[in-house]
């Protein structure tokens, strides 16, 4: 059995994201599907963020190459202007290694699962098409899977607003 058969993943959109020192992923604004664009034609900043583990039974520091691609509504890989303005696909690819956590204390390091992360920020966002549905599709060592994706739609600036606050209890209910 592979790798990628045997890994758990988890892939999710967030405001922002980075790693501590100690290998978390710390995510402001995680878990939305929709996102607004501005004034200016682009996204609002976002991340995406991919978290792979797999068994002990995959050895620690094994190294693993990742595709992390950008497809619209009809399955399509998004392709956007470079900065020469020919049309460039919109797929990122990395070797990561898988890693058992790191601690110093715990001394059963081979009952850990292996982790690995890819976190993508876009602090320009990016210049997609008001009304679309697009999703970020994961893949590993050529594997894929069809729950490996981050669905999201890009909703007009004037769409995106958030929800009333509750109004008060006046605690004579």
């Amino acid at each position: 059995m592979g790798i990628a058969n045997a890994a758990h993943v988890a892939i999710f959109l967030a405001d922002y994201a980075n790693t501590d020192p100690s290998g978390k992923i710390n995510a402001v604004g995680a878990g939305w599907q929709m996102v607004a664009m501005t004034e200016a034609g682009h996204t609002v900043p976002y991340a995406v963020v991919v978290l792979i583990s797999v068994p002990p039974s995959v050895e620690g520091g094994t190294e693993i190459d990742t595709t992390l691609t950008l497809c619209d509504a009809s399955e399509q890989i998004v392709q956007l202007p470079s900065p020469t303005g020919e049309a460039q696909p919109i797929q990122l690819q990395q070797t990561i290694k898988l890693d058992r956590p790191k601690t110093v204390q715990f001394t059963s390091h081979d009952k850990l699962w292996s982790q690995g992360k890819v976190i993508v920020n876009l602090p320009n966002g990016l210049p997609l098409t008001v009304e679309s549905e697009y999703k970020w599709v994961f893949a590993f060592d050529g594997a894929d899977e069809p729950h490996w994706i981050a669905p999201f739609f890009v909703m007009r600036p004037q769409q995106m607003q958030l929800p009333a606050p509750p109004e008060p209890d006046d605690g004579q209910s």
